[in-house]
């Protein structure tokens, strides 16, 4: 909710061009707008900026990116690979950036945030390389702690230790985010820790966490809609599902003519049924999502990742194929995928 991510996520926006050629001035891209300067100061918080009209602060949570003046073309490739979750081929984007004259230690900070992240993302996709890349963050993590890159990476670092299963250590990793209170990682911490344990199926702590998002973050935004779904479904399998069906039906109600959130609470309504041990009602909610609500690739692939399961669990081996081809073929780089693989 994945999104370090944030980072690696928006940084997409920037410009390619305007990285590819020399520029005249740091560029500080904001929710906002655009800051152009020089970049005099950075930490965990943000960065400041001296522009011709005097010091101007960029708060890392309003930070889209940096274009630094100068900077090489492989850094802006790279840059920009990470942001379309093309991790696998940052590292050799980079392969040569530290030969290249001029390269300051901003730019070699980026770098080393971005092979390392990106290495740490594509251990959590692939399932190989989890503990390399994991040390090589950590590393990374001890020596700049004080970078505007320390959020999104031990962001990253905390959803590596989620993924192998080192679920109390990771929950201590979103808890740093949690207890600096910065938006939005902080937002994207508390609902993270509801996930981490319900993977772990861990649900009555779970619920406690998905709770806590709630009480915390805007009703109104995908971050609250993820913690209702997480709670709905570890209710579900707390025995409560008369309640989480009743709340996952309530969200189809709602959901009106949006699409993405029909799929949403269709693929909720199915993960619930599945908890409470009703396969073909699951099966009807998420086709749903398959047939009729196709067009928002995360909840496709989750709806296919779940099918392809529940047909083979059905003994539907053609179907169950089906389903993981195209999950396969249309959205090999989600962590639905990487799921159906592993199964």
């Amino acid at each position: 909710m994945t999104s370090s991510r944030r980072i690696l996520r928006v940084a997409g926006s920037l410009v390619l061009a305007c990285a590819a050629t020399v520029a005249t001035a740091d560029r500080v891209r904001t929710t906002s707008g655009s800051i152009a300067g020089e970049v005099v100061e950075e930490s965990r918080r943000g960065v400041v900026v001296e522009t011709d009209r005097g010091r101007v602060s960029a708060p890392i949570g309003e930070i889209v990116g940096v274009i630094y003046e100068g900077e090489p073309v492989d850094l802006a490739r790279a840059r920009m690979s990470a942001a379309g979750g093309g991790f696998a081929s940052v590292i050799d984007r980079l392969a040569s950036l530290d030969d290249t004259p001029g390269l300051t230690a901003a730019m070699r900070r980026e770098a080393d945030f971005l092979r390392s992240v990106s290495a740490v993302r594509q251990a959590i996709f692939t399932g190989a390389g989890a503990k390399a890349a994991g040390r090589d963050l950590t590393a990374f993590l001890r020596e700049n702690n004080d970078s505007r890159f320390y959020y999104p990476a031990v962001e990253a670092l905390a959803d590596l230790l989620a993924d192998l299963g080192r679920t109390d250590t990771a929950v201590k990793r979103y808890r740093l985010l949690v207890d600096d209170g910065v938006a939005p990682f902080d937002a994207q911490a508390r609902v993270a820790i509801g996930v981490a344990y319900q993977r772990a199926e861990r649900h009555e702590e779970a619920v406690r966490g998905f709770a806590a998002a709630l009480a915390a973050v805007d009703p109104e935004t995908d971050l609250a809609r993820a913690a209702m779904t997480g709670r709905t479904v570890s209710r579900a399998y707390l025995g409560q599902a008369d309640e989480a069906l009743a709340a996952a039906r309530d969200a189809v109600r709602s959901a009106g003519e949006d699409t993405t959130q029909l799929a949403a609470a269709y693929n909720t309504l199915g993960r619930v049924y599945l908890a409470a041990e009703r396969p073909r009602d699951a099966l009807y909610a998420l086709l749903h999502t398959d047939l009729l609500y196709n067009d928002d690739a995360a909840t496709h692939a989750e709806a296919l990742s779940l099918l392809a399961a529940v047909w083979r669990d059905a003994g539907r081996r053609a179907e169950a194929d089906d389903a993981r081809e195209r999950l396969r073929r249309r959205y090999a780089r989600t962590v639905w995928a990487r799921r159906v693989r592993d199964g």
